[in-house]
């Protein structure tokens, strides 16, 4: 099969998205369902303050102190926590379209967030893929890999494997 730009043509359905490098498998065959969701913890900081410096409405937020449920027990968050999700907003079952979906509005706030780091703040991406059979996996080609290293987030990768 011919492989063009770490994309295999052929057998999956692609298209490029408004940016003309990039190219998506939406249909992508090995995956259920994914989604990407940029985390900011703070002790310091509130949710607001976050907003305000990110320049970005959160998906979902808590507030240290809010009772949570966390692999089933109910506890008290000890930060606030800022989250920005390409869930239910990105429509793709292509990872990397969702990457792009959450870099693209974060990137303004590039330098924001190496300065929440610096002041104590935790972030990441937090990646979750859910695998349709159990073989195959999620593409991360050369531009989003590069693009991804302009940030300094570490990513936290769910995979599951709830059909096999």
């Amino acid at each position: 099969m011919p492989v063009r730009g770490g994309l295999q043509l052929g057998a999956f359905m692609t298209t490029k998205s408004l940016h003309s490098s990039r190219r998506y498998e939406h249909k992508y065959p090995s995956c259920v369902r994914t989604y990407v969701t940029l985390a900011i913890y703070s002790e310091s900081r509130d949710v607001r303050s976050l907003t305000r410096a990110l320049g970005v409405r959160p998906s979902r937020s808590i507030t240290a102190g809010q009772p949570i449920s966390s692999l089933g027990a109910q506890r008290n968050a000890k930060w606030n926590g800022w989250f920005f999700s390409s869930r239910r907003k990105c429509l793709s079952r292509d990872l990397r379209a969702h990457l792009d979906f959450v870099l693209d509005r974060i990137a303004p706030a590039k330098g924001t967030i190496e300065r929440l780091l610096e002041q104590g703040c935790e972030a990441h991406l937090s990646i979750f893929w859910e695998s349709a059979a159990g073989n195959g996996g999620p593409l991360l080609d050369h531009r989003i890999i590069t693009r991804l290293a302009e940030f300094p987030l570490e990513l936290h990768f769910d995979i599951w494997f709830a059909s096999c």
